[in-house]
């Protein structure tokens, strides 16, 4: 009982000390500052030796004494008011900094930070601000500032070894007119900008030095929210960390905000080339994407550049897609992905419950847009979702191709593309599962470079779509699909789908194109036309399964035209309970209407 009615008092004693020495900062001299609080401080001390019945009694007494002798300091001070000295100045650094140790929030001001390490400089110019960070010390320091204070500054980053934020650091020196004073505090990184706040200043590498020679490494994305409104002077580039290789946080930026720091509306689109530099000491590096979730309305053009040397693996807590996780309605994103001298191999896994996998994007809402370029993923995989080549899932949302400024616009598909959705959904070499209620889509199958798609995974599973439903139900209009190519030739293999189901028992519906169709209104109208299609593994289906060469299943008030496709099948006399058609599958209900076609078993 004594001993916790002392560690009490003294609780309080200390509370009340630490209050009253950031309260009269800015209103006592420095001297007089220092004496109160080591004199509280020793006075707490005696304390240990009191019984239990004492310190209550004295405590009330002590406090008493104690108002009264502030009081009087406060009075002596008023009488004689001062603007705060440099003194004063150093210890409120002293005291924010202990305060800012092992924090979550940022809380200092760009001046404190420029106060506490020489490894970040603020310049000011009549027309901006300039912030130079250097190494991870200042880039550290930068995200503990609050982030209205530098949303729309210029930040340049300068080292001569990199900018390592994997690590906390720890910021002192001495201070005060006796140079004695230790000024220390710990700080992590944690990243730059907010959602009150985003990024949206200019932000690269000193040109002027050797930075560019360097990358940051971080296990969190280097800005919580970025504005389209930022500006990025040169290519930034990010490493892996040996001891720190693993994360599931998006690398650039956890949010892309159509808001500047001022809080207006921006029409702009964010231009960032990313690059991931090789490393040799990496066997298992992780992130989870570049950018977590692109906001309604929001436009983006990235290119990333892969030089990894082994596997990157991405992986998250939500949606997973090497550029975005997630993208909002409306919004819009041109992706290029390269491989650069490194290895090809990167792999998306969704492994939260019914989170979709896609390839560059994982989910994609009403109206988002996106553009692709450079070459696919090699794998893609949903434990309980969605897994598509590009897009795992998609609602009225449009997936194109780039054009090149060489006038040729082929996206090139890694040879094999792996995919596996969760064993009631679907999985697709473009697309997981697509819905489309509001407009008309044109795929154009010239635009990409096929090579093979291997499905080990998913009830619904085709080479462009897993399953595609069209939910328009309006009686006076329909809305059209066409999925085209331009292949003439049909031995051109270049332009032919080639679908192949490994593990055929968990599949139920499979097709070269589509795995299940289906459609709410007969006046919706699915095109297929000049398409190369070949599938093999659809006589390893059980008895429950359906296999087209085009579709597996059609279903509901659906109307689809076929004309002028080539279709390669596998040997369906090694299976005859699974339902198989050349074309579909099974057809439940809709309407089929046939022209000029091409049919081919794998035995003859």
């Amino acid at each position: 009982m004594r001993q916790q009615v002392c560690k009490n008092k003294s609780w309080k004693k200390r509370v009340a000390a630490a209050g009253m020495a950031i309260c009269m900062a800015c209103t006592m001299p420095f001297s007089v500052q220092a004496e109160n609080v080591t004199e509280e401080y020793n006075v707490q001390e005696d304390f240990s030796t009191e019984s239990a019945t004492e310190n209550v009694s004295d405590e009330k007494s002590e406090v008493q004494s104690y108002d009264i002798e502030t009081a009087q300091t406060v009075n002596q001070e008023d009488s004689a008011a001062q603007e705060p000295s440099k003194e004063e100045v150093q210890l409120s650094l002293q005291l924010v900094a202990v305060e800012n140790t092992d924090t979550t929030k940022p809380s200092l001001k760009l001046a404190e930070a420029d106060e506490l390490s020489e490894n970040i400089t603020v310049k000011k110019t009549d027309s901006n601000t300039i912030i130079e960070v250097r190494y991870g010390e200042g880039l550290i320091l930068l995200s503990n500032v609050k982030p209205e204070e530098y949303a729309n500054c210029e930040v340049k980053l300068i080292t001569t070894s990199g900018w390592d934020l994997t690590e906390p650091v720890k910021v002192g020196g001495k201070t005060g007119t006796d140079a004695t004073t230790e000024v220390a505090g710990t700080y992590s990184f944690l990243g730059l900008g907010s959602d009150a706040y985003p990024y949206a200043g200019t932000f690269g590498l000193d040109s002027g030095t050797a930075a560019t020679q360097y990358s940051i490494s971080t296990t969190r994305p280097l800005f919580n929210a970025l504005s389209v409104k930022a500006k990025f002077e040169n290519t930034i580039p990010f490493s892996i960390d040996k001891n720190a290789s693993i994360t599931k946080e998006p690398l650039l930026a956890k949010t892309l905000k159509a808001k500047s720091g001022d809080g207006t509306e921006e029409n702009s689109a964010l231009n960032c080339n990313i690059e991931l530099r090789s490393s040799n000491t990496v066997t298992d590096a992780a992130i989870g994407g570049l950018i977590g979730t692109m906001e309604e309305e929001t436009r983006a053009d990235i290119i990333f550049t892969n030089q990894l040397t082994n596997e990157l693996k991405i992986s998250g807590t939500d949606h997973v897609g090497l550029f975005c996780n997630t993208m909002k309605a409306g919004s819009s994103l041109t992706a290029t992905f390269k491989s650069g001298q490194g290895a090809e191999k990167i792999s998306v896994a969704a492994t939260e419950s019914g989170k979709d996998a896609g390839g560059f994007v994982g989910h994609m809402e009403t109206d988002a847009s996106l553009t692709i370029a450079g070459t696919s993923v090699s794998s893609v995989a949903s434990s309980s979702g969605n897994a598509g080549g590009i897009v795992g899932s998609s609602v009225d949302g449009s997936v194109t191709v780039k054009a090149s400024e060489k006038d040729t616009n082929i996206f090139q598909f890694a040879d094999p593309i792996t995919l596996s959705a969760g064993s009631d959904k679907a999985a697709g070499g473009l697309i997981g599962s697509y819905s489309i209620a509001k407009a008309e889509k044109n795929f154009d199958l010239s635009s990409y470079q096929f090579t093979k798609s291997t499905i080990t995974g998913g009830k619904n599973a085709g080479g462009l779509f897993g399953e595609l439903k069209i939910t328009n139900t309006a009686d006076t209009a329909g809305i059209s699909v066409s999925i085209s190519g331009n292949t003439e030739n049909f031995d051109n293999n270049t332009k032919t789908i080639t679908t192949e189901v490994s593990n055929a028992n968990v599949v139920t519906n499979y097709g070269g194109l589509i795995g299940s169709y289906q459609s709410s209104n007969m006046k919706n109208t699915l095109t297929i036309e000049k398409t190369a299609i070949a599938t093999t593994g659809g006589e390893k289906l059980n008895n429950e399964s359906s296999y087209g060469g085009v579709i597996g299943e059609i279903s509901d008030n659906s109307y689809v035209a076929i004309e002028n496709v080539y279709a390669s099948t596998g040997d369906m006399k090694v299976n005859g309970k699974a339902s198989f058609g050349g074309l579909v599958g099974k057809m439940n209900d809709g309407f089929l209407n046939v022209g000029s076609v091409t049919l081919k078993t794998a035995e003859a």
